[in-house]
């Protein structure tokens, strides 16, 4: 996949997650709030926050898994202090779930597990954040995510609170948009696995 069309795909997610967290904030704190927050969101990322003390990108894959959660890091906070916990993870899970399901859409192609399969290793080169190896195993696709960039950045903004609404995401996009395909893990670096056992099987097959 390009780096336009990864680009795109990122901005096409981050377009739908903005109308979403802008409706959950008027709903959850009021409109005047909801301005604040985003204010306070946008003065903070101007000063390099959330990451300011880590440099610097190393690469492209670390400077575009900064982009796909810092704000999310930055949301979180400014709505804890101002908001209770309960309120700042739904405003989170809202954003991270709206904004997945496009992103995941425009990431992947149109296709049945074969053709996932067959394209495996250039998809998951794809997705910036995680590093591993892709597999078939029978009629299965696994993906063995050994890094996860997100679950790294998380832990060093003191925000791994976070890292199990990107796993969700996945789920929730392969339950809904990929009927024909079933995901199973048993495990994610986000909750505290040594990796990230992707299995994609086809829906209808008896297990």
């Amino acid at each position: 996949m390009s780096g336009d069309s990864v680009m795109r795909a990122i901005r096409i997610g981050e377009r739908v997650a903005a109308r979403i967290v802008w409706h959950q904030l008027r709903l959850r704190v009021g409109t005047w709030s909801a301005f604040g927050v985003l204010l306070r969101v946008a003065w903070q990322k101007l000063r390099g926050a959330p990451f300011r003390e880590l440099g610097p990108p190393r690469d492209r894959r670390d400077r575009l898994s900064r982009r796909q959660c810092g704000d999310l890091i930055l949301l979180d906070r400014v709505v804890r202090r101002r908001a209770d916990d309960e309120t700042a993870m739904a405003v989170a899970r809202a954003a991270v779930l709206a904004g997945a399901v496009p992103f995941l859409d425009a990431m992947l192609p149109d296709a049945g597990l074969d053709e996932l399969a067959q394209l495996g290793p250039t998809i998951a080169a794809s997705f910036f954040n995680a590093e591993g190896e892709a597999s078939v195993e029978g009629e299965d696709f696994c993906f063995k995510v050994r890094t996860c960039r997100f679950v790294e950045l998380l832990g060093a903004a003191d925000a791994r609170h976070l890292g199990p609404l990107f796993c969700e995401a996945d789920n929730v996009y392969f339950d809904g948009k990929r009927k024909l395909i079933t995901l199973r893990r048993t495990q994610t670096l986000a909750e505290g696995g040594n990796h990230c056992d992707f299995r994609f099987s086809r829906a209808s097959r008896e297990r």
